[in-house]
Protein backbone atom coordinates (compact mmCIF):
# COMPACT_ATOMS: atom_id res chain seq x y z
CA UNK A 1 0.00 0.00 0.00
CA UNK A 2 1.14 3.51 -0.81
CA UNK A 3 1.14 6.23 1.25
CA UNK A 4 1.40 9.97 0.70
CA UNK A 5 5.19 11.26 2.04
CA UNK A 6 7.24 9.33 4.04
CA UNK A 7 5.79 9.10 7.46
CA UNK A 8 3.01 6.77 8.41
CA UNK A 9 -0.28 7.79 7.01
CA UNK A 10 -3.55 6.42 6.60
CA UNK A 11 -4.70 7.38 3.30
CA UNK A 12 -3.81 5.39 0.31
CA UNK A 13 -3.64 7.24 -2.68
CA UNK A 14 -3.85 4.53 -5.53
CA UNK A 15 -3.76 6.50 -8.73
CA UNK A 16 -6.63 8.83 -9.10
CA UNK A 17 -8.67 6.78 -5.83
CA UNK A 18 -7.61 8.05 -2.22
CA UNK A 19 -8.38 4.88 0.17
CA UNK A 20 -8.58 5.06 3.91
CA UNK A 21 -9.58 2.22 6.18
CA UNK A 22 -10.04 -1.14 5.72
CA UNK A 23 -7.51 -4.05 6.30
CA UNK A 24 -4.62 -1.75 4.74
CA UNK A 25 -5.00 1.19 6.91
CA UNK A 26 -3.52 2.38 9.96
CA UNK A 27 -6.15 3.03 12.21
CA UNK A 28 -5.31 5.78 14.36
CA UNK A 29 -7.32 7.39 17.00
CA UNK A 30 -6.12 10.68 17.87
CA UNK A 31 -8.34 10.74 21.01
CA UNK A 32 -6.68 7.30 22.13
CA UNK A 33 -3.16 8.66 21.06
CA UNK A 34 -3.59 11.86 23.28
CA UNK A 35 -5.23 9.42 26.61
CA UNK A 36 -2.14 7.51 26.34
CA UNK A 37 0.00 10.71 26.49
CA UNK A 38 -1.79 12.25 29.57
CA UNK A 39 -1.22 8.55 31.32
CA UNK A 40 2.45 9.15 30.36
CA UNK A 41 1.88 12.50 32.07
CA UNK A 42 0.91 11.11 35.25
CA UNK A 43 3.49 8.43 35.09
CA UNK A 44 6.04 11.29 34.96
CA UNK A 45 4.42 13.49 37.94
CA UNK A 46 4.81 10.30 40.03
CA UNK A 47 8.55 9.67 38.87
CA UNK A 48 9.38 13.55 39.78
CA UNK A 49 8.11 12.73 43.55
CA UNK A 50 10.11 9.72 43.31
CA UNK A 51 13.16 11.54 42.60
CA UNK A 52 12.35 14.72 45.29
CA UNK A 53 12.01 11.28 47.86
CA UNK A 54 15.71 10.94 47.07
CA UNK A 55 16.69 13.69 46.81
CA UNK A 56 15.26 14.45 50.40
CA UNK A 57 16.90 10.74 51.62
CA UNK A 58 19.70 11.93 50.45
CA UNK A 59 19.78 15.27 52.71
CA UNK A 60 19.09 12.92 55.75
CA UNK A 61 22.19 10.59 54.79
CA UNK A 62 24.57 13.41 54.20
CA UNK A 63 23.08 14.84 57.82
CA UNK A 64 23.67 11.43 59.69
CA UNK A 65 26.91 11.07 58.45
CA UNK A 66 29.57 11.73 61.18
CA UNK A 67 27.31 9.14 62.84
CA UNK A 68 28.43 6.20 60.33
CA UNK A 69 30.78 7.61 57.28
CA UNK A 70 31.06 4.51 55.59
CA UNK A 71 27.39 3.66 56.00
CA UNK A 72 26.83 6.95 54.40
CA UNK A 73 29.14 6.69 51.30
CA UNK A 74 27.65 3.54 50.13
CA UNK A 75 23.85 5.14 51.00
CA UNK A 76 24.89 8.04 49.14
CA UNK A 77 26.07 6.20 46.22
CA UNK A 78 23.05 4.03 45.58
CA UNK A 79 20.63 7.06 45.91
CA UNK A 80 23.14 8.47 43.29
CA UNK A 81 22.92 5.96 40.97
CA UNK A 82 19.20 5.54 41.19
CA UNK A 83 18.65 9.17 40.75
CA UNK A 84 20.52 8.91 37.92
CA UNK A 85 18.47 5.95 36.30
CA UNK A 86 15.51 7.83 36.91
CA UNK A 87 16.37 11.04 35.16
CA UNK A 88 16.93 8.96 32.55
CA UNK A 89 13.70 7.38 32.59
CA UNK A 90 11.69 10.84 33.23
CA UNK A 91 14.35 12.51 29.85
CA UNK A 92 13.08 9.27 27.65
CA UNK A 93 8.68 9.32 28.86
CA UNK A 94 8.73 13.05 28.32
CA UNK A 95 10.44 12.57 24.79
CA UNK A 96 7.98 10.34 23.94
CA UNK A 97 4.67 12.05 25.66
CA UNK A 98 5.57 14.92 23.05
CA UNK A 99 5.93 12.85 20.65
CA UNK A 100 2.58 11.23 20.82
CA UNK A 101 0.58 15.06 21.69
CA UNK A 102 2.87 15.96 17.73
CA UNK A 103 1.40 12.78 16.22
CA UNK A 104 -2.25 13.23 17.39
CA UNK A 105 -2.24 16.59 16.23
CA UNK A 106 -0.27 15.39 12.73
CA UNK A 107 -3.36 12.66 12.77
CA UNK A 108 -6.00 15.53 13.13
CA UNK A 109 -4.19 17.58 10.85
CA UNK A 110 -4.38 14.75 8.09
CA UNK A 111 -8.03 13.97 8.90
CA UNK A 112 -9.20 17.57 8.24
CA UNK A 113 -7.33 17.29 4.74
CA UNK A 114 -8.48 14.23 3.79
CA UNK A 115 -10.54 16.09 1.27
CA UNK A 116 -8.65 18.71 -0.32
CA UNK A 117 -10.31 21.83 -1.70
CA UNK A 118 -8.73 24.52 -3.88
CA UNK A 119 -8.86 27.93 -2.24
CA UNK A 120 -9.24 31.21 -4.58
CA UNK A 121 -6.65 33.72 -2.97
CA UNK A 122 -8.51 36.82 -4.22
CA UNK A 123 -11.88 35.66 -2.30
CA UNK A 124 -9.53 35.26 1.27
CA UNK A 125 -8.44 38.43 0.51
CA UNK A 126 -11.57 40.11 0.22
CA UNK A 127 -13.17 38.81 2.85
CA UNK A 128 -10.38 38.25 5.94
CA UNK A 129 -11.90 36.37 9.13
CA UNK A 130 -15.49 36.56 7.68
CA UNK A 131 -17.20 32.90 8.26
CA UNK A 132 -18.37 32.90 4.69
CA UNK A 133 -14.91 34.13 2.71
CA UNK A 134 -13.84 30.13 2.73
CA UNK A 135 -17.13 28.94 2.15
CA UNK A 136 -17.08 30.65 -0.99
CA UNK A 137 -13.66 29.86 -1.82
CA UNK A 138 -14.82 26.57 -2.06
CA UNK A 139 -17.63 26.80 -4.10
CA UNK A 140 -15.91 28.98 -6.90
CA UNK A 141 -13.21 26.68 -6.72
CA UNK A 142 -16.17 23.92 -8.08
CA UNK A 143 -16.91 26.31 -9.84
CA UNK A 144 -14.01 26.95 -11.87
CA UNK A 145 -13.28 23.08 -11.77
CA UNK A 146 -17.16 20.80 -12.81
CA UNK A 147 -20.20 23.70 -12.57
CA UNK A 148 -22.43 25.54 -10.38
CA UNK A 149 -22.58 21.93 -8.13
CA UNK A 150 -21.47 22.48 -4.85
CA UNK A 151 -18.82 19.73 -3.91
CA UNK A 152 -19.19 17.50 -0.92
CA UNK A 153 -17.06 19.76 1.38
CA UNK A 154 -18.34 22.86 0.18
CA UNK A 155 -21.95 21.64 0.88
CA UNK A 156 -20.80 20.43 4.60
CA UNK A 157 -19.50 24.05 4.64
CA UNK A 158 -22.59 25.68 3.80
CA UNK A 159 -24.80 23.75 6.19
CA UNK A 160 -22.45 24.69 9.33
CA UNK A 161 -22.21 28.02 8.17
CA UNK A 162 -26.24 28.10 8.13
CA UNK A 163 -26.35 26.57 11.47
CA UNK A 164 -27.77 23.72 9.89
CA UNK A 165 -27.28 20.25 11.31
CA UNK A 166 -24.99 17.76 9.65
CA UNK A 167 -27.75 14.37 8.75
CA UNK A 168 -25.73 12.28 12.03
CA UNK A 169 -26.63 15.66 14.36
CA UNK A 170 -30.19 15.84 12.75
CA UNK A 171 -30.85 12.38 13.96
CA UNK A 172 -29.52 12.69 17.56
CA UNK A 173 -31.92 15.88 17.83
CA UNK A 174 -34.72 14.53 16.29
CA UNK A 175 -34.91 11.14 18.28
CA UNK A 176 -33.84 12.86 21.33
CA UNK A 177 -37.44 15.08 21.43
CA UNK A 178 -40.34 13.76 23.08
CA UNK A 179 -42.93 12.66 20.15
CA UNK A 180 -40.57 13.66 17.27
CA UNK A 181 -40.22 10.55 15.95
CA UNK A 182 -44.19 10.49 16.04
CA UNK A 183 -44.50 13.92 14.34
CA UNK A 184 -42.35 12.39 11.17
CA UNK A 185 -45.01 9.56 11.14
CA UNK A 186 -47.91 12.24 11.71
CA UNK A 187 -46.84 13.37 8.19
CA UNK A 188 -47.58 10.43 6.61
CA UNK A 189 -49.64 7.34 8.82
CA UNK A 190 -48.22 4.67 6.31
CA UNK A 191 -44.77 4.83 8.07
CA UNK A 192 -42.93 2.16 6.31
CA UNK A 193 -45.29 0.58 5.00
CA UNK A 194 -45.55 -0.98 1.42
CA UNK A 195 -46.47 -4.05 -0.54
CA UNK A 196 -44.98 -5.73 -3.11
CA UNK A 197 -47.24 -5.15 -6.59
CA UNK A 198 -44.99 -7.75 -8.68
CA UNK A 199 -42.36 -10.42 -9.45
CA UNK A 200 -40.50 -10.76 -12.28
CA UNK A 201 -37.60 -12.77 -13.32
CA UNK A 202 -34.89 -10.78 -15.32
CA UNK A 203 -33.31 -13.70 -17.19
CA UNK A 204 -31.38 -11.29 -19.10
CA UNK A 205 -29.62 -9.66 -16.13
CA UNK A 206 -25.84 -10.42 -15.75
CA UNK A 207 -24.29 -11.74 -12.77
CA UNK A 208 -23.58 -8.85 -10.43
CA UNK A 209 -19.95 -9.33 -10.14
CA UNK A 210 -17.03 -6.54 -9.03
CA UNK A 211 -17.81 -2.83 -7.93
CA UNK A 212 -18.94 -2.23 -12.10
CA UNK A 213 -21.10 -4.92 -11.79
CA UNK A 214 -22.98 -3.89 -8.79
CA UNK A 215 -23.01 -0.19 -9.85
CA UNK A 216 -24.71 -1.21 -13.51
CA UNK A 217 -27.16 -3.78 -11.53
CA UNK A 218 -28.16 -0.65 -9.06
CA UNK A 219 -28.81 1.62 -12.62
CA UNK A 220 -30.75 -1.40 -14.08
CA UNK A 221 -33.16 -1.97 -11.43
CA UNK A 222 -33.23 2.19 -11.62
CA UNK A 223 -34.26 2.34 -14.96
CA UNK A 224 -36.55 -1.09 -15.58
CA UNK A 225 -39.55 -0.77 -13.38
CA UNK A 226 -43.50 0.71 -13.45
CA UNK A 227 -44.29 4.20 -13.31
CA UNK A 228 -45.08 4.67 -9.63
CA UNK A 229 -43.31 1.51 -8.14
CA UNK A 230 -40.44 1.26 -6.67
CA UNK A 231 -38.07 -1.46 -7.08
CA UNK A 232 -34.77 -3.61 -5.87
CA UNK A 233 -32.87 -6.64 -7.52
CA UNK A 234 -32.47 -9.78 -5.67
CA UNK A 235 -29.47 -12.24 -7.22
CA UNK A 236 -29.44 -15.40 -6.36
CA UNK A 237 -26.18 -17.34 -6.84
CA UNK A 238 -25.86 -21.25 -6.08
CA UNK A 239 -22.47 -22.80 -6.16
CA UNK A 240 -21.13 -26.43 -7.41
CA UNK A 241 -21.48 -27.53 -4.08
CA UNK A 242 -25.19 -26.28 -3.12
CA UNK A 243 -23.97 -23.12 -0.96
CA UNK A 244 -25.95 -20.05 -1.56
CA UNK A 245 -25.37 -16.44 -1.39
CA UNK A 246 -27.36 -13.08 -2.86
CA UNK A 247 -26.80 -9.93 -3.87
CA UNK A 248 -29.24 -7.37 -3.89
CA UNK A 249 -29.36 -4.13 -5.47
CA UNK A 250 -31.26 -1.04 -4.52
CA UNK A 251 -31.49 2.11 -6.51
CA UNK A 252 -31.09 5.85 -5.11
CA UNK A 253 -33.82 8.70 -4.91
CA UNK A 254 -36.08 8.81 -8.03
CA UNK A 255 -38.47 11.60 -6.41
CA UNK A 256 -36.32 14.06 -4.96
CA UNK A 257 -39.00 16.48 -3.96
CA UNK A 258 -41.89 13.80 -4.00
CA UNK A 259 -43.64 13.11 -0.56
CA UNK A 260 -46.41 10.70 -0.01
CA UNK A 261 -46.66 8.86 -3.12
CA UNK A 262 -46.61 5.17 -4.47
CA UNK A 263 -43.06 5.36 -5.09
CA UNK A 264 -41.07 5.14 -1.91
CA UNK A 265 -38.21 6.28 -3.58
CA UNK A 266 -38.64 9.44 -2.66
CA UNK A 267 -38.05 12.18 0.14
CA UNK A 268 -40.13 10.82 3.03
CA UNK A 269 -37.97 7.95 2.95
CA UNK A 270 -35.04 9.78 2.67
CA UNK A 271 -36.16 12.57 5.92
CA UNK A 272 -37.55 8.47 7.65
CA UNK A 273 -33.66 7.43 6.97
CA UNK A 274 -32.24 10.94 8.62
CA UNK A 275 -33.96 10.38 12.20
CA UNK A 276 -33.31 6.65 12.16
CA UNK A 277 -36.49 5.63 11.21
CA UNK A 278 -37.51 2.16 9.46
CA UNK A 279 -38.03 2.96 5.70
CA UNK A 280 -40.27 1.56 3.06
CA UNK A 281 -37.26 0.69 0.77
CA UNK A 282 -36.25 -1.01 4.09
CA UNK A 283 -39.59 -3.07 4.28
CA UNK A 284 -39.22 -3.97 0.65
CA UNK A 285 -35.97 -5.47 0.70
CA UNK A 286 -36.76 -7.88 3.48
CA UNK A 287 -39.78 -8.72 2.18
CA UNK A 288 -38.18 -9.04 -1.22
CA UNK A 289 -35.31 -11.61 0.77
CA UNK A 290 -38.36 -13.05 2.33
CA UNK A 291 -39.99 -13.69 -1.27
CA UNK A 292 -36.53 -15.10 -2.43
CA UNK A 293 -36.24 -18.03 0.30
CA UNK A 294 -33.32 -16.26 1.63
CA UNK A 295 -32.12 -17.75 4.61
CA UNK A 296 -29.85 -17.09 7.75
CA UNK A 297 -26.69 -18.52 7.31
CA UNK A 298 -26.92 -17.98 3.28
CA UNK A 299 -24.21 -14.70 2.97
CA UNK A 300 -26.12 -11.60 1.74
CA UNK A 301 -24.57 -8.57 0.13
CA UNK A 302 -26.48 -5.37 -0.63
CA UNK A 303 -25.43 -2.70 -2.71
CA UNK A 304 -27.08 0.56 -2.67
CA UNK A 305 -26.43 3.94 -3.96
CA UNK A 306 -27.81 7.79 -2.60
CA UNK A 307 -30.73 6.89 -0.45
CA UNK A 308 -29.99 2.89 -1.82
CA UNK A 309 -26.62 2.88 0.32
CA UNK A 310 -28.36 4.31 3.78
CA UNK A 311 -31.15 1.50 3.43
CA UNK A 312 -28.06 -1.00 2.83
CA UNK A 313 -26.52 0.24 5.46
CA UNK A 314 -29.34 0.63 7.87
CA UNK A 315 -30.57 -2.86 6.99
CA UNK A 316 -27.07 -3.78 8.27
CA UNK A 317 -27.40 -2.75 11.35
CA UNK A 318 -30.85 -3.83 12.20
CA UNK A 319 -30.79 -6.43 15.48
CA UNK A 320 -34.48 -7.47 13.72
CA UNK A 321 -33.04 -8.49 10.06
CA UNK A 322 -29.82 -9.65 11.31
CA UNK A 323 -31.55 -12.61 12.98
CA UNK A 324 -33.41 -13.32 9.82
CA UNK A 325 -30.62 -12.39 7.13
CA UNK A 326 -26.84 -13.02 7.23
CA UNK A 327 -25.80 -9.28 5.59
CA UNK A 328 -22.14 -9.74 5.18
CA UNK A 329 -21.31 -7.12 2.72
CA UNK A 330 -21.98 -3.74 2.18
CA UNK A 331 -21.26 -1.07 -0.75
CA UNK A 332 -22.49 2.02 -1.18
CA UNK A 333 -21.83 4.99 -3.95
CA UNK A 334 -22.37 8.42 -3.66
CA UNK A 335 -24.40 7.74 -0.40
CA UNK A 336 -24.43 9.94 3.28
CA UNK A 337 -23.55 7.25 5.21
CA UNK A 338 -20.42 8.06 7.01
CA UNK A 339 -22.22 9.13 10.86
CA UNK A 340 -23.85 5.39 10.54
CA UNK A 341 -21.90 2.78 12.36
CA UNK A 342 -21.34 -0.84 11.20
CA UNK A 343 -21.49 -3.88 12.57
CA UNK A 344 -17.90 -5.36 13.01
CA UNK A 345 -18.85 -8.40 11.23
CA UNK A 346 -20.12 -6.62 7.94
CA UNK A 347 -17.33 -5.40 5.24
CA UNK A 348 -18.01 -2.54 4.10
CA UNK A 349 -16.90 -0.49 0.54
CA UNK A 350 -17.83 2.91 1.17
CA UNK A 351 -17.38 4.94 -2.42
CA UNK A 352 -18.20 8.36 -3.12
CA UNK A 353 -16.83 11.36 -5.36
CA UNK A 354 -15.01 14.85 -3.58
CA UNK A 355 -17.80 16.80 -5.77
CA UNK A 356 -20.56 14.98 -4.90
CA UNK A 357 -22.83 17.27 -2.19
CA UNK A 358 -24.65 14.28 -1.71
CA UNK A 359 -22.46 12.00 0.52
CA UNK A 360 -21.44 15.48 2.12
CA UNK A 361 -24.18 16.03 3.14
CA UNK A 362 -23.45 13.80 6.79
CA UNK A 363 -20.59 16.28 7.00
CA UNK A 364 -18.66 13.66 8.45
CA UNK A 365 -15.62 11.16 7.97
CA UNK A 366 -16.59 7.14 8.81
CA UNK A 367 -14.61 6.05 12.06
CA UNK A 368 -11.56 4.10 10.87
CA UNK A 369 -11.92 0.05 11.40
CA UNK A 370 -10.32 -2.75 9.05
CA UNK A 371 -14.17 -3.91 8.09
CA UNK A 372 -14.90 -0.05 6.52
CA UNK A 373 -12.90 0.90 3.59
CA UNK A 374 -13.56 4.34 2.47
CA UNK A 375 -12.58 5.15 -1.93
CA UNK A 376 -12.89 9.08 -2.72
CA UNK A 377 -12.48 10.01 -6.09
CA UNK A 378 -11.65 13.38 -7.50
CA UNK A 379 -13.19 14.15 -10.99
CA UNK A 380 -11.04 17.58 -11.64
CA UNK A 381 -8.50 16.90 -13.99
CA UNK A 382 -10.02 13.72 -15.09
CA UNK A 383 -9.44 13.07 -18.52
CA UNK A 384 -12.60 10.33 -19.15
CA UNK A 385 -15.43 11.23 -21.35
CA UNK A 386 -17.82 10.84 -18.71
CA UNK A 387 -16.45 12.89 -15.79
CA UNK A 388 -15.94 16.37 -18.52
CA UNK A 389 -19.08 19.01 -18.10
CA UNK A 390 -21.72 18.47 -20.05
CA UNK A 391 -23.30 21.90 -19.12
CA UNK A 392 -23.44 24.88 -16.56
CA UNK A 393 -23.71 21.76 -14.21
CA UNK A 394 -20.73 20.44 -14.88
CA UNK A 395 -20.30 16.21 -15.08
CA UNK A 396 -22.94 14.44 -13.87
CA UNK A 397 -21.20 13.38 -10.33
CA UNK A 398 -23.98 11.19 -8.89
CA UNK A 399 -24.52 9.24 -11.60
CA UNK A 400 -24.59 5.97 -10.37
CA UNK A 401 -24.78 4.78 -14.47
CA UNK A 402 -21.92 7.46 -15.50
CA UNK A 403 -19.47 8.75 -13.18
CA UNK A 404 -19.87 6.31 -10.17
CA UNK A 405 -19.32 3.42 -13.09
CA UNK A 406 -16.48 4.98 -13.87
CA UNK A 407 -15.60 4.96 -10.36
CA UNK A 408 -16.18 1.25 -10.22
CA UNK A 409 -13.49 0.67 -13.18
CA UNK A 410 -10.98 1.66 -10.75
CA UNK A 411 -11.89 0.05 -7.65
CA UNK A 412 -11.83 -2.66 -9.88
CA UNK A 413 -8.61 -2.43 -11.48
CA UNK A 414 -6.97 -1.32 -7.93
CA UNK A 415 -4.17 -3.49 -6.28
CA UNK A 416 -5.08 -1.35 -3.08
CA UNK A 417 -3.99 -3.70 -0.25
CA UNK A 418 -8.10 -2.25 1.63
CA UNK A 419 -9.97 -2.87 -2.04
CA UNK A 420 -8.27 -5.83 -2.30
CA UNK A 421 -9.00 -7.33 1.09
CA UNK A 422 -13.03 -5.79 0.28
CA UNK A 423 -13.22 -7.90 -3.02
CA UNK A 424 -11.70 -10.97 -2.06
CA UNK A 425 -14.20 -11.21 0.47
CA UNK A 426 -17.25 -10.42 -1.79
CA UNK A 427 -16.30 -12.68 -4.07
CA UNK A 428 -17.51 -15.55 -1.75
CA UNK A 429 -20.66 -14.18 -2.28
CA UNK A 430 -21.10 -12.67 -6.13
CA UNK A 431 -20.87 -15.33 -8.94
CA UNK A 432 -18.35 -16.70 -9.97
CA UNK A 433 -17.78 -18.75 -13.77
CA UNK A 434 -20.14 -21.74 -13.49
CA UNK A 435 -22.40 -20.84 -10.66
CA UNK A 436 -26.00 -21.08 -11.25
CA UNK A 437 -27.56 -17.44 -11.06
CA UNK A 438 -31.47 -16.27 -10.87
CA UNK A 439 -32.44 -12.75 -11.16
CA UNK A 440 -35.56 -11.18 -9.86
CA UNK A 441 -36.80 -7.62 -9.31
CA UNK A 442 -39.27 -6.73 -6.55
CA UNK A 443 -41.57 -3.59 -7.03
CA UNK A 444 -43.71 -2.73 -4.30
CA UNK A 445 -45.77 0.54 -3.78
CA UNK A 446 -47.09 2.44 -0.67
CA UNK A 447 -50.57 1.85 -0.15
Amino acid sequence: MQHDGGGPSRYSFDGVLTVSGGEGGAVVDAQEIRALAARLGWTIDTLFAGASNLNAAASIVRGGAHLSPATAGIATGAIATALGELRDVLAECSDLRDALELAALAYEEAEDGARPVLQIPWLRVAFPGAPFGPVLSSWMSDVTSHGLLPSARTSGMVMQLLGLPSLGRAAQVVTSLPGGQALIDALDPRGDDIRVTAERDAPDAAPRTGALGLAQGIGQTFDDREEGASAVEVQRVERADGDVSWVVSIPGTREPLGFGGSDAQDMQTNIRAYVDMRTPMETLVVSALARADAQLGQPVLLAGHSQGGMTAIRLANDPGVRRRFTISNVVTFGSPVSFMPVPRDVQVLQVEHAEDAVSGLDSATPSESANRTLVVRHLDGSSAAVDQPTGIGGPDVHGITSTYAETARYVDASGDESITAWREHARTIWAQPGDAVTTTVYEGERP
